[in-house]
């Protein structure tokens, strides 16, 4: 079995600044010797480059690992979700703990009722918080699924929230009307 090797050339402070250090751009200059890559700018072609800028567009180049399942998308919409839930559970908490405490209900069911809503408002940015929690802690975990299941796990999130939202408020439109 054959194995390779890279020596990293000594670090170097970069040129210019913004500039990647000259070990990095050795190491570029020898991956780009026999292989065809697109500048992620231009898309010129960056076969046999000997210095760490595009030729075409000027843009500082730099050699790294990346991976497909690292897509913002999935995941913003994903922590999306319950982070508009959670500001919108707080705005009404706060606007209907400043309603009661100026304009307190008369009745001892008017009352009860009120602090019923308020105390699912509660619930509901409580359990916002908690999702935004768990995905932010579960990050890795989430990277280990494929493109395809994070963007179904978003989308499934993202309606669940919603929906769970619309079935409270119809249900407190329908029980106060």
């Amino acid at each position: 079995m054959v194995v390779e090797t890279a020596t990293l050339p000594p670090e170097s402070p970069p040129a210019e600044p913004g500039a990647p250090p000259a070990g990095d751009a050795a190491l570029l200059s020898a991956w780009l010797a026999a292989r065809d890559a697109p500048c992620p700018i231009c898309s010129y072609n960056l076969r046999a480059l000997r210095t760490p800028r595009c030729p075409e567009c000027s843009a500082p180049l730099h050699l790294h690992v990346g991976s497909d399942n690292l897509r913002l998308g999935p995941w913003l919409l994903a922590v999306l979700a319950p982070a508009l839930a959670l500001g919108f559970d707080g705005v009404v908490s706060i606007l209907l703990t400043i309603g009661v405490t100026l304009n307190p209900p008369v009745s001892p069911g008017e009352f009860q009722v009120v602090l019923a809503i308020l105390g699912t408002f509660i619930l509901l940015a409580a359990a916002s918080l908690a999702g935004i929690l768990v995905l932010v802690r579960k990050r890795r975990r989430w990277n280990r699924l494929s493109v395809r299941a994070q963007w179904r796990i978003a989308a499934v999130l993202f309606t669940a929230v919603g929906a769970g939202h619309a079935l409270f408020g119809w249900l407190v439109v329908s029980r106060t009307m």
